[in-house]
């Protein structure tokens, strides 16, 4: 066995602060990031430590999620199957406990476009070509889904798929519940 050799600097800490509006020092709302903040500080006292600032990107946001798994993906499948498309929220439901779609089926749906939108180049080891693999919507934040969806409507239009109606389906979670019930983002 392998003697594991010791990291050669000390783990950070992460925290979420706020700048006040008067542009004189931060807020740090959470008291579990103060005490997280106040122990790494007494941790490495008389050290240098490098301290970066980045703006939080804002979280995939809810009515995103709903549209693309409750309104694009269930009309994708719809499509290629040839069931007619009905731009009611419910529909994709009723589709799914009929079992004339399956939320394996959508989600086949989200690994092909994710794979034809959003790829992750692969380079073979053994044969080194290039491979194409499927993106990971955990990773993109709230814009980069948004322009994920403006692509695809864009594509949707170009190939003649239905077009859900983003009002109806931003605020239906059920439908995407339903697909996503077997772990998936």
């Amino acid at each position: 066995m392998k003697k594991q050799s010791k990291p050669t600097h000390k783990p950070g800490v992460e925290i979420w602060l706020k700048g006040n509006e008067k542009n004189e020092g931060f807020l740090i709302e959470s008291v579990i990031s103060r005490m997280r903040l106040r122990n790494f500080l007494e941790k490495n006292k008389g050290e240098w430590i490098k301290m970066e600032l980045f703006r939080k990107s804002k979280p995939k946001s809810e009515e995103a999620l709903g549209y693309w798994w409750g309104g694009l993906l269930p009309s994708f499948v719809c499509h290629n199957k040839g069931i007619r498309w009905k731009d009611e929220p419910f529909f994709v439901s009723d589709l799914l406990k009929e079992k004339q779609i399956s939320a394996e089926e959508i989600r086949e749906a989200h690994d092909t476009l994710m794979t034809e939108f959003r790829p992750i180049m692969i380079h073979e080891l053994r044969t080194k070509k290039p491979s194409k693999q499927r993106g990971r919507m955990e990773e993109m934040n709230n814009s980069q889904v948004i322009e994920l969806i403006t692509e695809v409507l864009d594509y949707f239009a170009d190939q003649g798929y239905p077009i859900p109606d983003s009002e109806k389906y931003k605020s239906i979670r059920d439908s995407a519940q339903l697909v996503k019930t077997k772990k998936l983002k």
